[in-house]
């Protein structure tokens, strides 16, 4: 079994020729998945989710300087997942098949 775990934080303020974006962005995840071998067959099934949250506001570029606003949006992003994967080997050849599906908001 292994298990992963992780997290951002992202603050950006980016001047560009027609906009200026401040983003302040959160993430993270969490991935588990459980690995079997037996003889010439082995398979892993997992889970795993993803969030991430960012806090965008887009301004008008006024010559370098912050004009009004053109964009004010948070937006929330959720991901989840299941997954399976089986590989049989015979000498030099394997065989791989595997299946996933998601959820996403």
């Amino acid at each position: 079994m292994s298990a992963t775990v992780y997290g951002l934080f992202r603050n950006l303020d980016n001047p560009l020729p027609f906009a200026i974006i401040d983003l302040n962005r959160k993430a993270g995840g969490a991935r588990v998945t459980l690995q079997r071998d037996l003889d010439r067959f082995s398979f892993n099934i997992g889970i795993e989710s993803k969030l991430q949250r960012d806090d965008r506001t887009e301004f008008e570029n006024d010559n370098t300087q912050r004009g009004p606003i053109q964009v004010d949006q948070i937006e929330n992003v959720q991901n989840y997942g299941v997954f399976a994967t089986s590989t049989y080997t015979l000498d030099n050849l394997k065989a791989m098949g595997s299946i996933r599906y998601d959820w996403i908001n």
